[in-house]
């Protein structure tokens, strides 16, 4: 699953995101659905809110649909004459090669199209609790982000009743969640960090093709310094240079090749790759440095170093199953030569990781 896009609202003349859904009552209620446009807004709309004087009030709303029309045979011919340095490149990113049968309009949906004629939308079928988060984030998760500190705002019928303010090991302890331990710091990767990253420190790092399932361009490369996990994280799709950059590092000490770029893979010296490729599936590369063991673990890898453990988060749940299932799959083929055994084994692993 990929992170979903937030909500927006405004709360005593500040502007904040949020995971909760105000508006899902309301569209139950009436029937209401809208087609999820892309794999990060699985509700299919995106809504802004206001809290005034102690109102919840819906102030924009946004949504598109698409309307398909067929088109004939010959029309399709002269849609790729049109289109085909576009079909070329499309080709080039996604592996696709389908011409559409139809050509497809997209309409815009504003707070029109479910409150005909209103600015703004009194949430009378709200009830319930809405969290804000704000402060440094302490730990980023495969899906979402925890920080310092929440105000969780209480509403009875869009009227809010309660205000609740919490820093992160109370709103631990008071609703009961439980989380890794904070053990990781989230940096952004630059050309400096990765001039002077020493391949060895690596523990596991990502690489997220043009196209890829989840983080299309995301880097994302794990190492663990004083004690902390570091996450180096970029998204690389508008900085080409430093992409094959991180690839040729990648590929340079792994056995993965540079299809990718359609260029010449360097090699290193040593006899035996120093981080081991798995792919994660849907363009996502994977590597993780060679003789360490990651344990999968409610959805997530863990890593023992010094009696310490450390979470490390894949950046989509379908590279973290693919990865475990790989991994998994080539410790019992190394150590097991039963194989009805093995075949057990494989259908064990599918039923805990899925």
């Amino acid at each position: 699953m990929t992170r979903q896009l937030k909500e927006t609202i405004y709360y005593k003349e500040n502007e904040y995101r949020i995971k909760d859904t105000p508006l899902d009552a309301y569209l139950q209620e009436k029937n209401i659905s809208f087609p999820g446009r892309a794999s990060n807004c699985w509700r299919g709309y995106t809504g802004k809110w206001e809290v005034k004087d102690d109102k919840l009030y819906l102030i924009n709303f946004h949504s598109i649909i698409y309307h398909h029309k067929p088109i004939s045979e010959q029309e399709k011919i002269e849609n790729f004459e049109k289109n085909k340095d576009y079909y070329k490149e499309h080709y080039r990113i996604t592996g696709a090669n389908e011409i559409a049968n139809y050509v497809s309009t997209e309409e815009i949906l504003g707070l029109d199209y479910l409150f005909p004629g209103q600015e703004e939308v009194f949430a009378d079928w709200f009830t319930g609790e809405i969290r804000i988060p704000y402060g440094k984030v302490l730990y980023q998760m495969m899906y979402s982000s925890i920080y310092e500190k929440y105000t969780v705002l209480e509403f009875k019928e869009g009227i809010l009743i309660g205000e609740k303010k919490f820093d992160n090991e109370e709103l631990i302890a008071d609703y009961s969640v439980t989380l890794p331990n904070f053990n990781q710091i989230t940096i952004e990767l630059t050309k400096e960090i990765l001039d002077a990253l020493p391949v060895n420190d690596i523990i596991y790092a990502e690489f997220a093709e043009y196209g890829a399932m989840g983080c299309a361009g995301q880097v994302m490369i794990y190492i663990i310094k004083d004690e902390k996990l570091i996450c180096y994280k970029a998204n690389l799709l508008t900085d080409e240079d430093m992409q094959k950059q991180v690839a040729f590092l990648l590929s340079k000490y792994s056995d993965w090749n540079l299809d990718f770029f359609e260029i010449e893979k360097q090699t290193n010296n040593n006899n035996e790759s120093q981080l081991i490729y798995y792919e994660g599936g849907f363009s996502n590369n994977v590597f993780v440095k060679r003789n360490v063991s990651l344990k999968a673990v409610d959805k997530h890898f863990v890593y023992e170093e010094n009696n310490k453990e450390y979470h490390i988060y894949s950046s989509v749940y379908g590279v973290f199953k693919n990865v475990a299932y790989r991994m998994e799959k080539i410790e019992m083929i190394e150590k097991d030569d039963d194989y009805e055994n093995y075949i057990q084994k494989i259908l064990d692993i599918w039923k805990i990781i899925y």
